[in-house]
């Protein structure tokens, strides 16, 4: 039982640096959302040169003109961060969702059918044992990396792991008795599931999609730094950390920027999830 937040002015300190702190994890949250998505909108409003052309020598310094240098071939950093990153924040939102429902299935299935279990989980723990790197390459070879790729990556990948969480969460649901009476009066069993195992189940599966939702962006920017094309093919931020490793001595922030920008868009929803389902407290 979590204790519950002190009254008076320390409890009002707290509640005000909770406040605080999370308006500040949106805020720099939608600030990378904003460039990744509005980058290219952006870019001419901020006078910056175009990001596919050479406009200095390969990997000068921050100076004026070019507020983050530029990179391997003297292209202006900034102006590359702002191109558009789409695959970055869309793909891995759904894939995280997908995967999420995917692992809520299984686990309820194994908590509310025991005689099922041995089965279901000698399929997903077989998923452990093959290297997630080896499963990596392969959905890369075979379906490339647009969504449906990153899609059944996040899927193949989390299930195991996933599956089991959840249903460590739905089985004290499962068990109770108020889900027994709500059974025994007749309630059709998908509005007992839907109605009040799920509700119940909430801060699990929040929990559980903001790790997915990580994990896909890890998965696409792994799959970017390997030199794997990535939805349109455009460049992403991540695959301009590997372009600027021969360079880091001269100009830092060629990589640095675009690592900044990834713990940006992944970090702050993992933990404002947190916050707003009472982990923080």
């Amino acid at each position: 039982m979590r204790s519950p937040v002190p009254y008076g002015p320390r409890g009002a300190d707290r509640r005000t640096s909770t406040v605080m702190f999370s308006v500040l994890l949106l805020a720099v949250w939608a600030g990378a959302v904003l460039t990744a998505l509005a980058g290219p909108l952006i870019a001419p409003v901020l006078g910056l040169p175009d990001p596919a052309e050479p406009v200095a020598r390969p990997f000068t310094a921050p100076g004026p003109g070019h507020p983050l240098g530029t990179d391997r071939v003297g292209r202006d950093v900034l102006a590359r961060l702002c191109m558009g990153n789409m695959v970055l924040v869309i793909p891995p939102a759904l894939a995280a969702a997908a995967s999420t429902v995917s692992g809520t299935a299984v686990g309820l299935t194994t908590a509310l059918c025991p005689r099922l279990r041995p089965w279901i989980r000698f399929l997903t723990d077989t998923l452990l044992v093959i290297p997630p790197m080896i499963m990596l390459l392969a959905v890369i070879s075979a379906n490339g990396v647009g969504l449906p790729g990153v899609t059944l990556m996040a899927v193949i990948l989390s299930l195991p792991l996933s599956s089991r969480y959840l249903e460590a969460a739905a089985k004290p649901v499962v068990s109770s008795g108020y889900v027994e009476v709500r059974r025994a009066a007749g309630v059709p069993f998908p509005v007992v599931v839907i109605g009040d195992v799920l509700p119940a189940m909430r801060r699990a599966l929040f929990a559980d999609l903001g790790i997915r939702y990580v994990g896909v962006v890890f998965l696409t920017a792994t799959t970017a730094f390997l030199g794997a094309t990535v939805g349109t093919g455009t460049r992403t931020w991540a695959s301009m950390v590997p372009e600027a490793l021969a360079g880091l001595a001269l100009n830092p922030w060629a990589a640095a920027a675009p690592v900044l920008l990834i713990i940006a868009l992944t970090a702050p929803p993992a933990i404002l999830i947190d916050i707003v389902t009472g982990g923080g407290r």
